[in-house]
């Protein structure tokens, strides 16, 4: 079965029918037109095509192609299916699919085309101006609506934004919005920093992370903002910009100050745009404000600022957010400020913090005591920043990470082979620990994400197969499909996927060297440790014989495990590599024996019938015990003949002694046959 001729889906082993000329089947279900896109609900590099069901009612859907280097939330899919929400856009089908203009497998998702337009054309100023009461009816109602369902999910959106809205007027209704996909990237990835809170918008659109709710609320409510203000207060700033701004005035005030809105909507603006996540409006708050009842305006943060500013560069800085944020630009101006004690003066007599005073001064001991040459400026100026604002993400070699959002960047490096290095430091040095120790646990899993931090740092340190930086990738983005280049053609997130997309492969003879390699090895140990416990040994061991042994059990687990039907061009190419496993049997008999009842099923497909005669206990247990029973044996008779070597060195001497040991042994005979006679006559 090749890539073209296997079509996977959801609940669906594979697919029986021939697509049409032109048009790809997805699962006999559905058909996609790979010449008729749909650019509007492109989402970023996963481009949307025109789709049908394959049905009498020939219901016209959406089909969203992922690339293969977003981390596409998958383990999120069944949770967002379960939602019955009509301001979510209906998800109808997913699954992996061979897509002809990329000659690879591509995971796609499938939703219901009932929409209109988007909100906000993309790359239109964010002001709409909108009146009020239309924003409160066709915005605020359906998205707070499909949010309190999110909610009682604990599913994050990730992808509220008004670009990201459609009305839903091609139903015959009143415009409501309905908010469009957040399944086929990670989570915030397509958000710009104006719709992220302030330590997500400092972080890599890749590596934000899970979120909250109460970010999707603050995305929620700068939409609002976009969707009422007359003017673009920010118009013209980069993304950095955006967020210095929003840092030195608060987010409200960067939003929407320039415009006078009602007292009512001034309250919304402020409970959902307030920077302490804390203090923020809920989903609950919001319902009740729709419900007539005013709870209070919530007030910006005020931030003691110190009476004298501290000098870096050209600039000087009365935020501490805002310094930690410029420190990486100038490595050897930061170095010198922290070490010749300038920085840690201004914090002790103007900033007068104890607890930053006290973070400041872990950090330092921290990077003196494990970070030494090559990397030891940027390491020393990321664990300052930690320290400075512990709410940012964390900082290291111009590359933004917000905990567990790493995995989904290292999966888009590794995917487009982007140097690894920066990954590894982090990882290594211990960066992510000293950032998870200054983080609140009700913002992330302090002991979740510690754990498989220092996993990986213990993974990174091996050179075993199945572990290294391959390993950290597929713990820290469980969502990643496997990476390995044997099966770069197909998209396996399963371990029986795996099997299938190598019997694809052998059927074509395509399968080079060993199945087992480091990728495969690692995503097996993250998917299903079971499968490969009893064979990591074995595959690190260097030996031939035992690597092919431990691939035929390991893959043998898989198809008994998930059940996989038989795989005839797998047990093909095996037997090709067990010669080597014949060796292992001593009676000669025994192999010939074995070599036959092996080759006699080596086209059935059946993987544990091949290992129950390669690896039979019992009978590889009497194989030896009769080899080494005939090792004694032979020892036996080759000491003998040493010693019959060594006395015919000495003819003389061994013909006398072979000659009494002969009249000896003759003498006896005749002494006994004597005696025998003497006692017959006696008794007769």
């Amino acid at each position: 079965m090749s890539p073209e001729e296997g079509i996977k889906g959801e609940n669906t082993d594979s697919a029986s029918a021939i697509p049409p000329k032109g048009a790809v089947v997805f699962a006999d279900k559905i058909e996609i037109s790979p010449d008729k896109g749909l650019p509007m609900f492109n989402v970023g590099p996963n481009k949307a095509y025109r789709a049908i069901a394959r049905d009498k009612s020939g219901t016209p859907l959406i089909a969203l192609v992922c690339e293969r280097s977003m981390a596409a939330r998958t383990a999120a899919t069944l949770i967002y299916k379960s939602i019955i929400n009509p301001n979510l856009m209906q998800l109808v089908e997913y699954g992996t699919i061979f897509w002809p203009p990329a000659r690879q497998e591509r995971l796609v998702f499938f939703y219901l085309q009932n929409v209109g337009q988007p909100l906000l054309i993309e790359g239109a100023p964010p002001a709409l101006g909108l009146r009020p009461d239309d924003v409160i009816n066709m915005i605020v109602r359906p998205v707070v609506n499909a949010l309190q369902d999110l909610r009682d999910k604990d599913f994050v959106h990730g992808n509220i934004r008004p670009s990201n809205m459609f009305d839903n007027r091609v139903q015959g209704k009143g415009m409501q919005i309905v908010l469009w996909d957040c399944l086929s990237t990670s989570v915030s990835f397509m958000q710009p920093a104006l719709y992220e809170t302030i330590p997500r918008g400092m972080t890599n659109p890749l590596a934000r992370g899970k979120g909250l709710i109460s970010d999707d609320l603050y995305a929620f409510g700068v939409s609002l903002a976009v969707a009422l203000r007359q003017n673009d207060t920010l118009q013209g700033l980069s993304e950095q910009d955006i967020v210095k701004h929003k840092i030195m005035h608060g987010s409200y005030a960067a939003l929407a100050s320039k415009d006078r809105f009602k007292t009512e909507i001034i309250e919304l603006l402020r409970g959902l745009l307030h920077d302490d996540a804390a203090q923020r409006w809920t989903v609950d708050d919001v319902l009740l404000w729709l419900d007539g009842q005013r709870l209070g305006s919530k007030q910006a943060i005020h931030v003691k600022k110190p009476p004298r500013p501290m000098s870096f560069g050209t600039e000087k800085f009365l935020s501490l957010p805002l310094l930690a944020l410029t420190l990486e630009k100038n490595l050897n101006e930061a170095k010198k400020i922290i070490e010749d004690d300038s920085l840690n003066q201004w914090l002790e007599r103007s900033v007068q913090e104890d607890e930053v005073s006290e973070r400041f001064q872990r950090a330092l001991s921290k990077i003196r005591q494990t970070a030494i040459g090559h990397g030891y400026e940027d390491k020393l100026v990321s664990n300052v920043s930690i320290a400075l604002d512990p709410l940012a993400p964390l900082r290291y070699k111009n590359f933004h990470a917000l905990g567990d959002g790493i995995g989904a960047a290292l999966l888009e490096a590794i995917e487009t082979k982007k140097p690894l290095n920066t990954y590894a430091e982090i990882i290594a040095g211990g960066l992510l620990s000293n950032w998870l120790e200054v983080q609140s646990s009700s913002t992330y899993d302090i002991s979740s994400l510690h754990n498989r931090f220092e996993l990986c740092k213990r993974y990174l340190r091996s050179n075993k197969i199945g572990e290294g930086i391959e390993r950290c990738l597929y713990v820290l983005c469980p969502d990643s499909h496997c990476l390995s280049e044997k099966i770069q053609y197909f998209y396996v997130s399963k371990p029986d996927e795996l099997l299938r997309a190598f019997e694809s492969l052998c059927q074509k003879n395509e399968i080079l060297g060993t199945f087992i390699d480091r990728h495969i090895a690692a995503f097996l140990f993250q998917k299903d440790p079971k499968l490969v416990d009893t064979c990591a040994f074995d595959l690190n061991t260097g030996e031939q014989y035992r690597i092919v042994l431990a691939t035929l059990k390991c893959l043998a687990n898989i198809q008994k495990r998930y059940k996989v039907e038989n795989v005839p061009g797998v047990t093909k190419a095996l037997s090709a590599m067990l010669p080597i496993l014949f060796q292992r049997f001593h009676d000669r008999s025994a192999r010939e024996k074995i070599e036959k009842a092996v080759l006699a099923v080596s086209d059935s497909g059946d993987l544990q019938k091949i290992l129950s005669l390669l690896d039979n206990k019992e009978f590889l247990n009497k194989d030896y015990s009769l080899f080494r029973y005939a090792m004694k044996e032979y020892a036996q008779f080759d000491a003998e003949r040493l010693n019959l070597e060594q006395q015919l060195d000495k003819k003389d001497r061994f013909a006398l002694e072979s000659g009494r040991e002969w009249a000896a042994i003759v003498s006896c005979v005749i002494a006994g046959i004597f005696i025998v006679f003497t006692a017959l006559s006696a008794l007769s």
